[in-house]
């Protein structure tokens, strides 16, 4: 199976759900879906719900960054789903498209995100936004990591920042491990924002999603070289 269309995900979440994707992971018998549950029953209608995102991009970080509620969920619903629908062919990329995607999610992940976390020095922020290689992605990082950030969930965000950094400058770089990765840091990022479900992390959350879809744009378009 290719691609997957937002209309094929509603399609499952009206039949088989309320409507909307939820935080969690779930049985057949709950009736709910978290994206990665949604996109495998769309894949593979007969089995059971389950969760595992092999041979996909695992966004599960992501999914449940909106918090519980329906309004989370309408939230969740708005952000995710074109989202996934762009990644439902992953299994199909490239390994170079899968690493050039990796690469942008990288750099906007310092650029646009860490650089935003509450309490870091000025000097510092000016670094991170400064970035637009994965070499000053790797020292902006490094910087923020030896700096004293506001909260537990800046320094998750910042941890996870430097695990996805690190990652894509692995020789073998495994562009999962940086996708698993950055959706952690944006989860953090989001909750460094506010309490997850809280009207205050969804614009951080959306900022994020819009530079993942800048980075699959990406992908699409740089030829090997």
């Amino acid at each position: 199976m290719g691609k997957i269309t937002v209309e094929e995900f509603q399609h499952v979440l009206d039949t088989l759900d309320s409507g909307v994707l939820s935080y969690g992971s779930h049985t057949e018998e709950d009736g709910l879906f978290c994206a990665i549950e949604c996109l495998n029953k769309v894949r593979l209608p007969h089995m059971p719900c389950f969760d595992d995102p092999s041979g996909f991009a695992d966004i599960r970080h992501l999914n449940d960054a909106f918090g519980k509620g329906h309004e989370a969920d309408v939230a969740r619903t708005n952000e995710i789903l074109p989202l996934i629908a762009e990644l439902s062919d992953w299994h199909e990329w490239s390994s170079h498209r899968q690493v050039v995607f990796a690469t942008e999610l990288v750099i906007s992940l310092v650029r646009e995100t860490i650089a935003h976390l509450p309490g870091l020095p000025d000097d510092i922020k000016i670094q991170c936004i400064d970035t637009d290689n994965v070499g000053k992605a790797a020292k902006a990082a490094k910087a923020v990591d030896g700096t004293a950030v506001s909260s537990a969930a800046s320094r998750e965000a910042v941890i996870a920042a430097v695990a996805a950094v690190k990652a894509v400058e692995a020789a073998d770089a495994v562009a999962k491990a940086v996708v698993n990765a950055a959706a952690r840091a944006a989860r953090a990022a989001a909750r460094a924002a506010g309490p997850e479900g809280s009207s205050s992390n969804v614009p951080v959350l959306h900022a994020i999603i819009q530079y993942w879809h800048a980075a699959i744009e990406k992908s699409l378009h740089t030829p090997v070289r």
